[in-house]
């Protein structure tokens, strides 16, 4: 374009649109036809858009020179503009910082060369997005200075954490010199030296002098100037280092010391003693103790903040620094602990204690260390973790974690660690995660005098707190003397001898200091050791026995209250002794039932007698008041929960109809959810939808019910009938179970070994013998095996893999090595069956991956290596020949049928919805002409109405006549009145007028004493 042109296309002012600039960048005309106003003005507006598309436009053809020529003015001014504009919209516009690399290239490269044109806080954007490529290669490694010492020379920034940033970056992906570096650290500490403090700067040289010195003294003076040069710079890298760490220290910024930690470890880890960066650092090294002072003063920071965030970052700091971690004073760990159970956070309490256990250093293997921590933490706190591993189902976790403080606590120092106040919540914590031998041991050794009482001194003790009742008959006083009787009926004493605890497997002999045992310490242990399950046979008796009968006659019964009662009650129901039981439950109903009490005996009046006991409950007439039995849903739950454990369902139903018919349906669901859960009818697939729906809900139930689920909905079975023996699987509700199952995963946040097994074994042998047509459902299949591989990797396990091998009568080999990152370790045989799964649906990915899978967890797969073609994924051969045209043209006439069935289908349909409109339609318009014909008769007797009294009204002029006539009379007798009244006056005056006065004589007595009227007037 010749430039006469150019400059008068120039002085047309074009309008400033998206539409102009899309409409000159398509046409062969150059874009700079567009003055620099209206580009300023397409950009800001663009920006201010978040149009991320056009900007990028807009960039790209100022960086290819389309809208101004090189080196000159209008491009240096629109790559300002372009950053500045950048800078203000930088939440709303997602531009890659490759780009913003290459418009601060273009300034640098133009004829100024420099960045001094930019703004402070544009120059500040474009460091920040620079900072954000992580890679060694790149021009953006040489932009980086140029925009930091473009910062320093205003003073306008707190350039502390830029100087800090733009180090470490450096120091990662650049080769700059030492001296270089040196220059950026010193001008950081010019700009803001308060900040960094000379004690800190001191402490970083002091770092980096002793590793030096550490490093020559290795040497032994045998170095050339060329190690001591290279030395040198290294010491110089720790003490930059060193202070970037103390500097974040002291600005609270977590992970940006997290990571400035972890080069630091690295830096100091790379040379060692045999200049073999992967050789073991010697203990010698400086490195622990100056890794260790700094990750300690962090982690106390954070715990000190007494905050949900910092203890979550000091366990993120723990878990990325696990060996150093170790190397921590004690109490550091101690006070985490302490300061996450007062915040009640017991996750991050657990997680610091795994931590140490399963990070465990060469010097942790004596107990020293963990004795050390457990001393400083207390027991209370460990009892606290404890039982948050109860509350959420992790038995295994609690079981490590007791054996680990046990181990390290052995003989008299677990009895001092452990105060006589504690022991019993121990021992009931213990007895819930199901540790039954543990539980065993601390019974018998704190408790060693405990023994089975014979049934005739047991008699003595339940009859001598016998009382006479004191309060009024209750209305639910039969019921409860019904059910009493019930529990006497056909009452069989268990028949054990009398014998102490060490009789009953005790393992101690010593004697203890004493607990003090509480009900729910008693009912922990008799629920472990005497409840009989629905397939087998109590844990131990004889213990469950000895636990109760010590209760029974450690203290009065007169003197315990109506929980302990309860509880004593409730654990004689569980060992079978239910004369027993049904002594306390008199000595109850002298005192005064409650609820507790009487569900108690409800549960144990329905184990024993379900139909009488129902049908006692339900003959409760109705009672306005709501703390009446009748109106307790937690009784009907109660009851709900006992006739569904026994599989009468035709109870349960009764019950449930009974509730809510007194309107406590709702409250009843939410009391016994996992009840009516477990007496549903519904269809596999409707089964998995109903508990989705309750998870959404807010439900958190046991992970063993859901567990009960996956395997009932797997076998083709209600839940009602899982008791059922076979199996009716199919595709359909396998496919269900494996939802719930991934449902659970991801609610629960828990799988189970054995539950993954038995839907692995089922969906195998699903697929072997699915038929050839429905082949096309295989990639949704292996989709599920993928997932469920995911779960079984990543997910928390209910059981360990020892207890696996235990439950399942397999031997799972020992490891070689472990070099897997997933936090699992997934038994051998499952992984097999995972195996087989993949090989049975033709997937050999699946299986490539998961023989990668063990042998990265270390075990041995030589038992594949002689296996069939079949278990290396073969895909299976197609029989038979191929017959397209037959193929084709019998889907098409399958396919016009199914077309043809599908509209008929329809328009019968469509039929019946007309019809069924016209109806309506027909009915509405009977309905429309009937409420017609009533307003007209209404309207009929209105009008009658009107008729009437049009004839009995009078004419105005009728009332004026009648009122005026009306007034008129009343003057005339007014006047008439007022002339009569004059005239009696007259008369009156008269009368007063014409009366003769005589004069009182002197002789004539006074007339004080008479009683003078008052003049009287005739009117």
């Amino acid at each position: 374009m010749e430039p006469g042109r150019m400059s008068a296309v120039r002085d047309v002012a074009l309008p400033t649109t998206i539409e102009t600039y899309l409409a000159l960048r398509a046409s062969p005309y150059e874009l700079q036809a567009l003055p620099d106003t209206s580009f300023i003005k397409l950009i800001y507006d663009s920006g201010s858009a978040g149009l991320t598309g056009l900007v990028q436009n807009i960039a790209s053809d100022v960086l290819s020179l389309r809208i101004a020529p090189a080196d000159s003015e209008r491009t240096r001014r629109l790559l300002i503009t372009l950053l500045n504009m950048l800078s203000y919209n930088a939440s709303k516009l997602q531009i890659e910082p490759e780009l913003v690399s290459r418009m601060v290239g273009a300034l640098l490269n133009g004829p100024a060369g420099t960045v001094d044109d930019l703004p402070p806080f544009v120059a500040m954007y474009a460091l920040r997005t620079l900072l954000t490529l992580r890679t060694a290669q790149g021009p953006h490694l040489a932009q980086i200075e140029p925009l930091f010492h473009r910062l320093v020379r205003t003073g306008e920034y707190p350039t502390i954490s830029e100087g800090l940033h733009v180090v470490e970056y450096l120091l990662e992906y650049s080769d700059l010199s030492s001296d270089a570096l040196m220059d950026l650290v010193s001008r950081t500490v010019q700009c803001d030296g308060e900040r960094i403090g000379e004690q800190t700067l001191q402490q970083a040289r002091a770092d980096g002098t002793r590793w030096l010195a550490w490093r020559q003294t290795q040497a032994d003076g045998t170095a050339d100037e060329a190690q001591q040069s290279a030395w040198a710079s290294h010491a110089l890298r720790i003490t930059i280092l060193s202070l970037c760490c103390r500097t974040w220290l002291r600005l609270n910024r977590t992970r940006r010391f997290q990571h400035v930690l972890g080069q630091l470890i690295q830096a100091l880890d790379a040379h060692s003693a045999q200049d073999d960066p992967s050789a073991v650092v010697p203990s010698s090294s400086p490195r622990i103790e100056m890794v260790r002072a700094l990750l300690q003063t962090h982690i106390v920071h954070l715990a000190q903040s007494a905050s949900r965030n910092g203890l979550a970052a000091a366990q993120a700091s723990l878990e990325m620094f696990p060996t150093d971690a170790m190397n921590m004073l004690p109490r550091v760990l101690a006070l985490v602990c302490t300061k996450a159970l007062e915040l009640d956070h017991p996750a991050i309490a657990e997680a610091v204690l795994g931590l140490v256990q399963s990070h465990a250093a060469p010097a942790l293997k004596r107990s020293a260390y963990t004795r050390a921590l457990l001393l400083q933490l207390g027991a209370v706190p460990l009892l606290h973790v404890l039982q948050h591993c109860r509350r959420t189902q992790r038995f295994a976790d609690a079981q490590a974690l007791y054996t680990w403080a046990h181990s390290a606590l052995p003989g008299d120092n677990w009895d001092m660690f452990w105060p006589a106040t504690v022991r019993a919540e121990l021992v009931a914590c213990v007895a819930a995660c199901e540790m039954a031998d543990e539980a065993r041991s601390l019974f018998a050794h704190w408790i060693p005098q405990a023994r089975i009482v014979p049934h005739g001194e047991r008699y003595k003790w339940t009859h001598a707190a016998q009382a006479p009742r004191h309060a009024g008959e209750a209305a639910d006083a039969a019921l409860v003397r019904s059910l009493v009787r019930l529990l006497r009926r056909d009452a069989v004493t268990p028949a054990f001898r009398s014998a102490s605890a060490h009789a009953v497997r005790a393992t101690s002999e010593a004697t203890a200091p004493g607990m003090l045992l509480t009900a729910p310490c008693v009912l922990a242990l008799v629920k472990l050791f005497g409840r009989t399950p629905r397939f087998g046979s109590p844990l131990d008796l004889r213990l469950a026995v000895c636990v109760r009968d010590y209760y029974l006659v450690s203290v009065p019964l007169a003197s315990r209250s109506r929980t302990e009662l309860t509880a004593l009650a409730q654990a004689s129901l569980i060992v079978g002794d239910r004369a027993t039981a049904a002594d306390v439950f008199r000595i109850l109903y002298h005192r005064g039932f409650d609820a507790s009490a009487l569900a108690v005996l409800l549960h144990g009046a329905v184990d024993v007698h379900a139909d009488e006991a129902v049908a006692a409950f339900l003959s409760l007439p109705d009672a306005d008041d709501a703390r009446a039995p009748v109106n307790n849903a937690r009784l009907y739950a109660v009851l709900l929960s006992r006739c569904v454990t026994q599989s009468r369902f035709d109870l349960a139903d009764r019950i449930q109809a009974a509730g809510e018919a007194r309107d406590l349906g709702g409250r009843i669901a939410a009391e016994a959810t996992s009840s009516q859960l477990a007496s549903t009818n519904l269809s596999p697939r409707a089964t998995m939808r109903h508990i989705r729906a309750l998870l959404d809900e807010g439900w958190a139930p046991e992970a063993r019910l859901i567990n009960w689920a996956i395997k009932s909905i797997a076998r083709g079975y209600t839940l009602r009938e899982a008791g059922s023996a076979g199996v009716r699987a199919t595709n359909q509700a396998l496919a269900s179970a494996t939802k719930l199952y991934l449902l659970g995963a991801s609610r629960l946040h828990t799988v189970d070994l054995a539950v993954t097994r038995f839907l692995l074994y089922h969906m195998g042998r699903a697929a072997r013998y699915m038929p050839a047509n429905a082949k096309q459902s295989q990639p949704q299949w292996v989709l599920y095996l993928d997932r469920i591989a995911h779960a079984l990797r990543w997910t928390r396990h209910l059981t360990g893999a020892s207890q696996y091998a235990a439950m399942e009568h397999v031997n799972v080999p020992v490891m070689k090595r472990t070099t897997s990152s997933a936090p699992n370790v997934v038994p051998y045989p499952l992984l097999c069956q995972l195996t087989r799964a993949y090989d049975a649906l033709g997937d050999a990915r699946g299986v490539a991956e998961t023989l990668a899978w063990i042998d990265e967890a270390g075990y041995d797969t030589a038992s594949y290596a002689t296996a069939p073609p079949r278990l290396v994924g073969t895909p299976p051969t197609i029989r038979g020949p191929m017959r397209p045209f037959t193929s084709g043209a019998l889907g098409f006439l399958i396919g016009f049928s199914i077309a043809g069935t599908l509209g008929v289908y329809y328009m019968q349909q469509e039929y019946r919805a007309a019809s069924n409109s016209v109806m309506a339609s027909s009915a509405r318009l009977t309905h429309s002409a009937q409420n017609v014909t009533g307003y007209l008769d209404r309207i009929q007797d209105v009008e009658a109405r009107m008729n009437q009294l049009e004839k009995a009204v009078v004419s105005r002029k009728q009332f004026d006549d009648a009122a005026e006539s009306l007034r008129k009379l009343y003057t005339d007798m007014f006047e008439e009145t007022h002339e009569l009244r004059k005239r009696m006056w007259d008369l009156e005056h008269e009368m007063f007028a014409t009366r003769k006065h005589h004069d009182t004589p002197s002789w004539a007595p006074p007339l004080e004493d008479r009683v003078r009227l008052p003049p009287v007037r005739i009117i």
